[in-house]
Formats: structure tokens, C-alpha cells, sequence
């Protein structure tokens, strides 16, 4: 009587529904992850004077729209090839490539992680060829069944055997530990994720932050150079009146002295600069040396916005991706605990096989040489030597770890967004000092030389004048980038903008 033919697909679905209705009555071993709660200060100590003035009412407006871009918020400088070299920056160098590369490889672990979660079926084809022993152990029982039995094994008989089909498994998830596997690596993904967003924010800042750096050392070299001049000039001036008689030895070497030393800060202020254009070339994959043309000329750092909204601390939950990354590190580690105290309990498992077997290729696919097998299995550990209760001893700590980390970049958030706030402040209001006292200065040295002219004041006067001015501009000059980069470090305390997830770019598939 034959058998009827039993189709793979059906084979497969019985399986299928048979692990639903085991799987679906288990549970998930292990605590259920909840984010900590991070008592934050209602608002910051510094917010009210975070840009020197809080605007009225009637300026809110214009002060707002002087505020950088919030997402794109290098765009507020006004400077195109800061602009150009950032989002060169974000876009294609080794750093970026590298966090894009990590998101990549974490959404491929939780594709693996989640495939546990369905039935594997594998396809098997296979052929052999044996012969058996004339001396072995079946020689008795090939003599005793005589020869022609169908199916009977002699000593020496060569035999081929053809075999075929599919071998499906499942692990029926009672106790979690798939599940948790799969939380633990969506959790990790979104840390990668976050990671991503913060190595573009830090790229992002470094740029902007090396780009103001050397506007401000070519304005300071541009004030050295324009006070070399000057006091070149006067020293013109009492070398002619040193001839004559007219100046004395002491007002030469004075002035001698006065351009040599502006003339020694020159080198100092070259090395730097190019120390800062190196770091610059090294953010955005430039060859050495490539970008110098491009700095040609002083270009004045533009000033900054006269207001920033910091908004309230408790956001910098949703908005740091460093917070963001450490939070999401807490929640995989969590999950990890459950997937190891899984691992002491027993796990079941349901598996098949199912196929064809024929001595001859003529007959492999009839129905009489179907063969299949259906059955439960479980797996539990009885003595292991301690050793997966000592692994969920080691996530727990782990998951210690994670929450400590976690509540240390928050509180490191807070306090960098504070540090920002009271430096681009006291920046601001030392920066408008530093503007009246120069403006003070060109007026004195101006007079000091007209009152030399006509013989009323001394020379060291003059020089005491132009010393100071030189001083007053070089500081203005310094106070202007220091108040610029306390305000990228602001932006980038605060998130650069803090993108919502819809608007925050996709890591860069990969080159193909």
C-alpha cells in the first residue's frame, strides 16, 4: 500500500505552529528594563545671563533669528568655508566612517539576534559509497539470511545509498532567553546609533572650533604686523631725531627694544597656527599643507548670537547622544542579565527532518523511500561548576557598571552645559571691556604721538602707548575667538541644536 506524499511546505508549517503555540505561553526571565530617575536641576544657574542679556519682549524676535540654524548651527558664523570644511567634516572622514560602520554592524547583530527568534530549515543532499567487510561482525547474519534478501547486507557487498531533504529546528523561547538576546540588541543598536549622532556633533564642533582658531591667530598676526609697522615708524622717526641730536641714546634703545619684542611674538603666533591648521587637515582628510591657500587674507570671526535658548536641564535626556548612548548601553546591559539567568534553566527545542533515501536514483523520489522524524527535545544544565551562575553574577555587575556610567554622563552633560552658559557670558562682558579699552588705547596713542610732535610729553609716553595698544587689540582679537568657541562649545553642549530622531541624519550605506 503506498503512503501518501507529504509536502515539505506542510511539513514546515506544522513545525511553524507548533513552536507558536509553545513559544507564546513562556516568559521572559530576568527584570524588565525602566530608566533610572535622575533628579535635575529645575533650571540653569547661569541661563538668565547665558549671553550676557536676557532679551526684552520686543527684541525676542531679532535675537532669535541672530541665533545659529538649530540643527545646522554652524551656519549662524557666516562663514563659508567654516561651513564648507564641517559638513566635510560629518560627511566622509575616517571618524565618521567608522560610527557608521558601528550602526552598521549593530543592526546586523540584532538581525542575527532576531533570526534565533524563527525556525531554521536547512537542505541536505548527500551520496556514499560503502563496502563491507567479508570478516566483520554482519558476515553470520549475511550467511544465516541467504543470498537474494532484498535489502540484506552481505561481507563485501558494495552498497551506494542517495539521500536528500530538509532538517528544521526550533528553540521553543519559554523562559526568554531569545527574547532578551533580541531586547539586548535593539538596545545596542540604538546606542550605536546614538554614538553615530555624537561623533558627527564632536566632528562637527572640533572643526568649527579649529576654523575659528585660525581666523583668530591670522587677526592677531594681522595686528602684530600692523603694530611692527607702526612702531617701525617711530623708531624711524628717533633714529632721524637720534642723528640729530635732538633724541637721546635711551629713546633709541627704547624703541629698539619695543619692536623687537612685538616682532618675537610673530613666531610664537606662526607655530601655533599651523599646529591649528595641521589638526584641521587631520578632521576633514585633507593632505598636509592643502588647505593653507584656502586661508588667505584675515577674515573677522563673526560675533556671537546675543541669545541662545539653553531650554530646561531636564532635556538634555532626549537631546545628548552621549546621555542617549549610555542609556540605551544601561538598557542592553539589562537585558543581558535576563538571557544569562535563561541560560539555568531547561530549554526545549522542537525538530524534523524530513526526505528521500534510495540505494538507486531511479527510485529516490517515490514515495517508499520517504523518511521523516519528529520530536521534542530539551537540554538542562545539571553541573557546570558554577560557571552560568557566575556569568549572571558578571552581568549584574555589568549592568552596575552601565547605570553608573549612564548617571555620569548625565551629570557631565549638565555640567558642560553649565560651564558653556557662565564662559560665553563672562566672555561676552570681558570681550565688551576689552572693546572700550582698546578704542581707549588707539585715542591715547594717537594723542601721546601728536604731544611728542610738538615736544610736550616724553617718548617713553609714546612707547608706553603703543605697548598698550598693541596689547588691548591682541587681546580683543583673542577675546572675539574665545567667544566665538565658547559658543560652538555651547551648541555642542546642548546637542547642536538637539535634532529630532526624524530629522537626524542616516549613517552612509556602504560603498559598494
Amino acid at each position: 500500500m503506498k503512503c501518501t506524499f507529504i509536502s515539505p511546505v506542510f511539513f514546515a508549517r506544522c513545525l511553524a505552529v507548533s513552536y507558536a503555540l509553545v513559544s507564546t505561553q513562556g516568559c521572559a526571565v530576568g527584570p524588565d528594563y525602566q530608566r533610572p530617575q535622575i533628579d535635575t536641576p529645575a533650571a540653569w544657574t547661569r541661563g538668565a545671563d547665558a549671553t550676557a542679556q536676557t532679551p526684552s519682549a520686543s527684541s525676542t524676535a531679532d535675537a532669535t533669528a541672530s541665533a545659529p540654524a538649530q540643527r545646522d548651527w554652524w551656519l549662524g558664523f557666516g562663514d563659508d568655508q567654516l561651513v564648507a570644511l564641517v559638513e566635510r567634516a560629518v560627511r566622509a572622514t575616517p571618524k565618521a566612517r567608522q560610527a557608521a560602520a558601528r550602526v552598521r554592524e549593530a543592526r546586523a547583530l540584532r538581525a542575527v539576534a532576531a533570526g534565533s527568534l524563527w525556525p531554521r530549515l536547512d537542505a541536505a543532499a548527500s551520496y556514499s559509497n560503502s563496502r563491507m567487510s567479508e570478516h566483520g561482525f554482519l558476515e553470520g547474519l549475511g550467511n544465516s539470511l541467504g543470498g537474494g534478501q532484498p535489502g540484506a547486507v552481505f561481507p563485501g557487498q558494495g552498497i551506494n545509498l542517495y539521500q536528500t531533504g530538509f532538517d528544521a529546528q526550533w528553540e521553543l523561547d519559554l523562559f526568554g532567553h531569545v527574547r532578551r538576546s533580541v531586547q539586548a540588541a535593539n538596545a545596542e543598536l540604538e546606542a550605536a546609533e546614538a554614538g553615530y549622532q555624537d561623533a558627527l556633533l564632536s566632528l562637527a564642533a572640533e572643526t568649527a572650533r579649529e576654523v575659528i582658531e585660525l581666523r583668530t591667530f591670522d587677526a592677531r598676526l594681522a595686528i602684530a604686523a600692523r603694530n611692527i609697522a607702526s612702531q617701525s615708524d617711530t623708531l624711524g622717526v628717533i633714529t632721524q631725531r637720534y642723528r640729530a641730536g635732538v633724541s637721546s641714546e635711551l629713546d633709541l634703545s627704547r624703541a629698539q627694544a619695543h619692536l623687537a619684542a612685538t616682532e618675537a611674538d610673530v613666531p610664537t603666533l606662526r607655530s601655533r597656527r599651523a599646529a591649528t591648521l595641521h589638526r584641521l587637515e587631520v578632521l576633514v582628510a585633507a593632505a598636509p599643507g592643502s588647505l593653507d591657500q584656502q586661508f588667505v587674507g584675515v577674515r573677522e570671526v563673526t560675533a556671537t548670537p546675543r541669545f541662545v535658548d539653553a531650554g530646561l536641564p531636564s532635556q538634555l535626556l532626549l537631546r545628548r547622544p552621549d546621555v542617549g548612548r549610555a542609556e540605551r548601553e544601561l538598557a542592553a546591559a539589562t537585558a543581558r542579565i535576563g538571557v544569562a539567568r535563561a541560560e539555568l534553566l531547561p530549554r526545549f527545542s522542537l525538530s524534523g527532518s524530513f526526505g528521500f533515501q534510495s540505494q538507486e536514483t531511479g527510485n529516490l523520489f517515490t514515495s517508499d523511500s520517504r523518511f521523516w522524524l519528529v520530536g521534542p527535545g530539551m537540554r538542562w544544565p545539571i553541573f557546570d561548576a558554577g560557571r552560568l551562575l557566575a556569568n549572571v553574577e558578571v552581568q549584574n555587575a555589568r549592568t552596575e557598571q552601565a547605570a553608573a556610567r549612564y548617571e555620569d554622563a548625565l551629570r557631565s552633560a549638565l555640567a558642560d552645559v553649565e560651564t558653556a552658559l557662565g564662559a560665553l557670558a563672562d566672555e561676552q562682558v570681558r570681550g565688551a571691556a576689552l572693546e572700550r579699552a582698546a578704542a581707549a588705547e588707539r585715542r591715547g596713542t594717537d594723542l601721546a604721538r601728536e604731544l611728542f610732535a610738538g615736544g610736550i610729553v616724553e617718548f617713553l609716553q609714546v612707547l608706553d602707548a603703543e605697548r598698550s595698544l598693541y596689547h588691548a587689540e591682541d587681546a580683543l582679537a583673542a577675546s572675539r575667538g574665545a567667544a566665538a568657541e565658547d559658543t560652538v562649545a555651547l551648541y555642542k553642549a546642548l546637542a547642536g541644536g538637539w535634532p529630532t530622531p526624524d530629522e537626524a541624519p542616516s549613517p552612509p550605506s556602504p560603498a559598494r
